[in-house]
């Protein structure tokens, strides 16, 4: 979310292009703890496209595999406390 005069504003939930392009199909953020979103990574992975689950592109990130995948490893390197 990004603060602009005292109130937060969440684009990704206000665009209205996002909204048209999810329309086909279960798009969010991805969430590292997420049995859902873990076998849908599951599946990007074994086979190159998302299974149920869809996620958007995230700031700093400039695609849906670099956020998802580096998401995952922040989440597993605080896990092990490194």
């Amino acid at each position: 979310m990004i603060e602009l005069a005292g109130k937060c504003t969440d684009f990704l939930s206000k665009s209205a292009a996002l909204h048209v392009a999810a329309g086909a199909t279960n798009r969010t953020r991805f969430d590292p703890t997420n049995v859902e979103h873990l076998r849908s990574l599951r599946h990007f992975i074994d086979t190159g496209s998302w299974g149920a689950v869809h996620f958007y592109v995230e700031v700093p990130y400039t695609t849906v595999p670099d956020t998802v995948m580096r998401k995952m490893v922040n989440h597993a390197l605080e896990q092990v406390n490194i």
